[in-house]
């Protein structure tokens, strides 16, 4: 389908569907966010917009649609999947999310005063301990790593050198930078406060880019179009961060500066405070160790792992040791949180957060 009939199929939709009084309100106003717009049908500009002026006529049709409404011509052949989602959503009887939305809306509940006394951000001091030890002067606690997507690929290195994570790198980064074990935390979740940023090496482990929020309610942090704008105006008054730009379906955007949301008047809980343990998870995340394995048993159970393993590559150090390189933790009992591992013939093991530091301590792969 080309963008001129892309661009009619949104314009018949949409005059339609706002005449038949069938958007709830709260849909209304997403469909004039620029991010909600961006993320949901990949428009450069808001799907809708009331406001029409020198700077962005060009990109809106002439005519309202409805009312006041403009609807953007900002419409291609990559977009039509998108709107064929949208419009499939649009006529379902009962939709759960704008239901919800719109009972919040109307018996005046506030959910943005349970994430601020539940949500567990990370101090500033920690984030700035973070960036300065870091060689790239950002905030991420794990280099060149991203999140997968969920119906492409598996969990593990893809053929850039990237690693492809299914958000426990994340999950581990934020509860370690709150100075704690990740088994200390129940029913929490990961979230990212800019929603697809997961998909770009420069975010998604990005500390300020992360918040922990009860499983219960987390969902909200994806859809709730006034729960996201208060996470990244949050993010913004702690750390005076957002991202200048970050890909969304391969394309990049370009967010605007978080504003303040009207009323607010919250009560946050405090960041955990920076600490010894912090600064020690901080440091060690690129720390390689050797620790000789000694009971035969566990000896035996690696030999085993590695034995089945089908990503195990053979490597060699400057000094002629050789051994296996291991990039799972499957055998470890009190090393989990590595990712990549070198067993040595001498029973001794090598291990590291990063793949990269392994290679870069003079280990080459054969």
């Amino acid at each position: 389908m080309n963008e001129e009939k892309i661009g009619q199929k949104a314009k018949k939709f949409f005059s339609n569907i706002l005449k038949n009084g069938n958007l709830q309100t709260d849909m209304i106003e997403n469909l004039q966010d620029k991010l909600y717009s961006k993320e949901y049908f990949g428009t450069n500009f808001s799907v809708l917009t009331k406001q029409i002026n020198d700077d962005n006529k060009a990109r809106y049709y002439s005519k309202p649609i409805f009312d006041t409404y403009y609807l953007t011509n900002d419409w291609y052949s990559i977009n039509i999947e998108k709107l064929n989602d949208f419009v499939k959503i649009s006529n379902k009887k009962f939709n759960a999310r704008s239901s919800l939305n719109q009972a919040l809306k109307d018996t005046n509940i506030d959910l943005g005063k349970l994430i601020a006394k539940t949500a567990l951000f990370v101090s500033p001091e920690t984030a700035q301990y973070l960036k300065i030890n870091n060689t790239n002067d950002k905030y991420t606690w794990r280099e060149n790593c991203k999140r997968k997507e969920s119906s492409k690929g598996k969990k593990g290195y893809a053929d850039d050198g990237i690693y492809l994570d299914d958000n426990t790198i994340a999950n581990g980064a934020i509860k370690k930078a709150l100075g704690y074990d990740p088994k200390e935390f129940y029913e929490y979740e990961v979230c990212h406060i800019w929603h697809k940023s997961c998909y770009d090496i420069r975010y998604h482990t990005s500390i300020v880019n992360l918040v922990l929020i009860p499983r219960s309610i987390a969902a909200l942090s994806d859809f709730n179009i006034d729960i996201i704008k208060l996470l990244q105006y949050r993010a913004y008054e702690l750390f005076n961060w957002y991202p200048k730009t970050y890909k969304i379906d391969g394309s990049d955007f370009k967010p605007s500066q978080p504003q303040k949301p009207n009323n607010y008047n919250y009560e946050w809980k405090e960041p955990l405070p920076f600490n010894d343990k912090v600064k020690k998870y901080i440091d060690n995340r690129k720390i390689k160790k050797a620790k000789v394995i000694d009971n035969s048993k566990v000896w035996e159970n690696i030999l085993n792992f590695i034995e089945k393993n089908e990503d195990d590559g053979i490597i060699k150090n400057k000094d002629g040791r050789m051994g296996k390189l291991v990039t799972r933790s499957d055998f470890s009992e009190d090393d989990g949180d590595y990712e990549a591992y070198i067993i040595c013939n001498d029973k001794k093991v090598y291990y590291s957060e990063n793949i990269s530091e392994i290679l870069n301590d003079g280990w080459l792969l054969q």
